[in-house]
């Protein structure tokens, strides 16, 4: 079975502070930045950045340097320097420079900033100078051929129709895209709203994540938005912005960590969890900002409370397309804890799609946008426990908020499982967003006793297990070393239709990806399930804290 693979951060005598990874370690280019950590023990003045790199793509190999230092590189880029390759410089334009042939140069896997943008008016194959920008596609019935082999792993681009009378096609030039031998199709631009997708390599195959444009439907209802995470820098009678969904460091800076609002929405139900608390009676008043201002929905944590909430309807505000949100903290009296912060609150548009995804909000770093947040499912309904032994779950705000204890000493599987609907062995579609930083949380299906367990190692691997009891190992379907994803948020689905049930795995709660033939089965492989939920492998030694953002069961 899987085991952790520690991250350690140690000083390195006068020169800096070093990251220590496991040898197998790999991370993809930052779609969204997960976290800023600095070493309080490293006293030369100089911050220690530690981005956590979360996997829209899996498998993208991108050895970072193992010291990042904030700010520009001695001299600026181009400039001499005989520093060693380990040492990289990070500045506010989310660029990465490491010393390169005696001189500052551009990281191969850092982000250029925004890019630009190549205006096409006919078919077009991708190239190296699609790579980092923007690629709009103008004529009727055009292709964009994705490049084959891929130009290099690092390489990612965004793809946009602007005909409003032809769907654009995006040929994967005999690879595949999100693991599926199919061409992928993004719609008609309708006024100003065109359809896009982002697209990533891991040098082999291509991964795009994105919404396409649908016409007007009926109403809508209110997903929720979660942010998790630690902040990152000193709380101690401090004002900082967190981001309205998403998993990066806090800033002191409100404009590093705004997201904009790609269309018109209502915000309301704002909840606060954190694992640890402030100490003392010290207070934290969390309030949500749009545009730079406060709203009314805020509330007050006072020490040693964790968690506090606003649900009063008529502190709940709309948006419009263009808006920033972001989440302010006052905190009062000295704080020496480090709490994880869980912030959600139901955000929502009015109308829904006719056919495709609606464009989803972005987290901005550094006023670069990074990634798309997309609408969640609150849990709801029955669960039960397997083997709770200790563990407890907390509902606020419309999510689950599960604690896993091991009291036994020994390896288990501890499991909050909701009743598949439909007969047994019946079809079924079951998915799950999870949140928080446990390293074998995961999702399960379970007949009562026996239970299949898919569960995620942060940025080393996805396991996929079969369980004689929540006690008893049997072994693995599969183990998929490299391709873990971000610990900040990532969806598992379990499905059964006729006579085949596959799990699979997803960034964005949208693209599915199908690691492996092995995580493809015959029907009632090894049990027939009943029950589907979280689940946890826990030992002597571990315990947890994560939260399930989005639950939703489906039988045809």
């Amino acid at each position: 079975m899987s085991r952790q693979w520690p991250l350690q951060l140690s000083a390195d005598g006068e020169a800096c502070a070093r990251i220590v990874l496991s040898p197998d370690w790999e991370a993809v280019p930052p779609v969204e930045t997960c976290g800023i950590l600095h070493n309080p023990n490293y006293n030369s003045g100089m911050k220690l950045l530690l981005l956590l790199l979360p996997a829209a793509l899996l498998g993208q190999s991108f050895p970072p340097p193992s010291a990042i230092l904030k700010g520009s590189p001695p001299g600026g880029a181009g400039a001499s320097c005989s520093a060693a390759p380990s040492i990289g410089y990070l500045n506010t334009s989310a660029q990465i420079y490491t010393c390169s042939g005696g001189v500052w140069t551009l990281y191969s896997g850092s982000s250029s900033g925004g890019g630009t943008v190549n205006a096409y008016v006919g078919d077009h194959t991708g190239g190296a100078g699609d790579c980092g920008n923007w690629a709009t596609m103008s004529g009727s019935s055009l292709t964009f051929t994705l490049p084959s082999p891929p130009i290099s792993s690092t390489c990612q681009f965004a793809i946009q129709n602007l005909s409003t009378g032809s769907a654009l096609t995006i040929s994967r030039n005999g690879l595949t895209i999100n693991g599926d031998a199919s061409d992928y199709s993004i719609p008609a631009r309708s006024g100003s709203t065109a359809g896009e997708v982002m697209c990533w390599t891991d040098g082999t195959n291509y991964f795009c994540s994105g919404g396409a444009a649908g016409a007007a439907g009926t109403p809508g209802g209110s997903g929720i938005t979660v942010y998790s995470g630690l902040a990152g820098i000193t709380l101690t009678s401090a004002t900082v912005y967190f981001p309205f969904g998403g998993g990066s460091g806090a800033s002191a800076t409100e404009a590093n960590v705004q997201s904009h609002v790609q269309s018109a929405s209502s915000v309301s139900n704002l909840g606060i969890d954190m694992s640890v608390s402030l100490g003392g009676t010290n207070t934290g008043v969390f309030t949500v900002r749009k545009n730079g201002s406060d709203t009314s929905l805020t509330c007050t944590v006072t020490a040693p409370s964790l968690t506090c909430s606003d649900t009063t309807s008529g502190h709940a505000f709309t948006t419009a397309a263009g808006d920033t949100l972001d989440v302010k903290a006052v905190f009062t009296g000295t704080i020496s804890s480090t709490p994880v912060f869980v912030i959600n609150a139901q955000a929502g548009t009015s109308s829904g799609g006719g056919g495709g995804t609606p464009a989803p909000p972005y987290l901005t770093i550094s006023s670069v946008p990074y990634g798309p947040i997309f609408a969640l499912t609150p849990p709801s309904g029955t669960f039960s426990w397997l083997n709770q032994n200790g563990s407890s779950v907390t509902t606020p705000n419309n999510s689950q908020v599960l604690s896993i204890v091991n009291t036994s000493g020994t390896d288990h599987l501890t499991c909050y499982m909701q009743a598949i609907p439909g007969a047994a062995g019946a079809d079924y579609t079951a998915q799950i967003a999870l949140m928080g930083n446990q390293n074998a949380m995961g999702a399960g299906i379970s007949d009562g006793t026996k239970v299949i367990l898919v569960y995620n190692q942060p940025n080393v691997q996805t396991v996929f297990q079969k369980w004689n009891s929540t006690t008893s190992f049997s072994g693995n379907y599969y183990a998929a070393s490299n391709m873990g994803y971000p610990s900040s948020l990532f969806w598992i689905q379990f499905q059964q239709s006729g006579a085949t049930r596959t799990m699979k795995l997803s960034a964005d709660g949208v693209n599915w990806v199908l690691q492996s033939t092995s995580a493809s089965v015959s029907k009632d492989d090894f049990l027939t399930e009943t029950m589907f939920g979280a689940c946890m492998e826990t030992n002597a030694s571990t315990a947890g804290l994560f939260s399930v953002v989005s639950f939703k069961m489906t039988n045809p």
